[in-house]
């Protein structure tokens, strides 16, 4: 290492990311904040200067008066002598108070998972869209699991629509085979979003895969589009019983399903094995998820109250759960089982690779 032209002579003195780290070597200089320092230590020294040199924004009044007193304000403290000298903070303990306050009140961090949170941030869609490509899947089975952002959607009022609040859908695809998940996309339960799911996931696999979804009517048109002609798709079709038909409303909005009292195999194009044609495999993802991902517990107060926070941890989740995760029933994480990875990835991997 070497020091920066412009490093400051003064321990006082704020120091910058690039004055802070600058290597010798100078082909070194333009990444080496990032990969010389652990990823969540530089990309919070990072956050921070940025706040800092704003004014802090976002802080509460107290703390802003507070940071402003101790680091801008000039205090007088008198020596052995009698006579009065300066006293200033050094840069790393303001540094270390400002992180502090900014992780509490501007990210609201409570605890090491919101830090994992943070860390991850969207570094994680990042790695699962580099990762998920060329994948020889042979069966797909895809579904939708439902969550809030804030609100349920009966209770959004429309002055909130354009919040993100309300209901939102992760549309989920499963391969069957290796468990792995190459593909989801979060947004609202329709065609458009039906549409983006499917020409994701095809971009994904590089040969003729059979497709089995529930009933949704969104999806035969968003999977011709993304597939033509080159794909076996099949629908799982349950009819449910409904129970107290004089309380219809009653009987509908329980959480636990009716009774399956008929179940259809419908060919949709191509040539689907009958036998593959299920949702087995994604329904119990749904339950992994729920379980793994607390903003998707029911009846519970740990929902979402942003779409950026529900669409990062989703990230997080899916990633976890295809390079970190060991699946009991191919007993070996799921990117291993698809030929994407060679070895299981510990969360520290994880979460350096998503500094990377």
């Amino acid at each position: 290492m070497a020091l920066h032209p412009n490093f400051p002579k003064s321990p006082y003195a704020p120091l910058t990311p690039e004055q802070r780290c600058f290597p010798a070597d100078e082909t070194l200089r333009a990444t080496a904040y990032e990969k010389l320092l652990p990823p969540l230590v530089a990309k919070i020294r990072t956050e921070v200067c940025a706040w800092r040199n704003k004014g802090y924004p976002a802080a509460s009044p107290t703390s802003a008066s507070l940071l402003r007193h101790w680091f801008e304000t000039e205090h007088l403290v008198e020596d052995a002598d009698g006579s009065l000298s300066t006293f200033r903070y050094y840069f790393a303990q303001r540094e270390a108070v400002e992180a502090v306050i900014w992780l509490h009140e501007v990210r609201q961090a409570r605890d090491k998972f919101d830090l994992l949170r943070f860390d991850a941030s969207g570094a994680c869609k990042d790695i699962m869209d580099a990762k998920m490509r060329g994948l020889g899947s042979k069966h797909i089975e895809v579904d939708e699991i439902w969550g809030f952002i804030g609100k349920k959607a009966k209770n959004v009022k429309p002055g909130e629509r354009n919040t993100g609040a309300g209901d939102v859908w992760t549309f989920i695809a499963i391969d069957a085979d290796t468990k792995i998940i190459p593909s989801f996309v979060i947004g609202k339960r329709d065609a458009y979003h039906a549409q983006m799911f499917m020409a994701d996931l095809a971009g994904r696999l590089t040969r003729r895969t059979q497709i089995s979804s529930d009933a949704l009517a969104a999806y035969p048109d968003a999977v011709e589009r993304a597939f033509g002609s080159e794909v076996d798709y099949g629908q799982l079709v349950k009819t449910y019983s409904v129970s107290h038909l004089g309380n219809f409303k009653e009987a509908a909005s329980r959480y636990s399903p009716a009774e399956v009292v008929l179940v259809e195999k419908n060919v949709i194009a191509g040539q689907p094995d009958r036998c593959h044609i299920t949702t087995s495999h994604v329904e119990k993802q749904n339950h992994t998820v729920r379980m793994h991902v607390r903003r998707l517990t029911r009846l519970t107060n740990a929902f979402s109250k942003k779409f950026e926070n529900f669409d990062a941890v989703m990230g997080l989740h899916f990633a976890y759960y295809n390079f970190c995760k060991m699946h009991l029933a191919i007993r070996c994480t799921p990117a291993m089982a698809a030929g994407v990875e060679q070895s299981q990835w510990s969360v520290a991997e994880l979460v350096k690779h998503c500094g990377e």
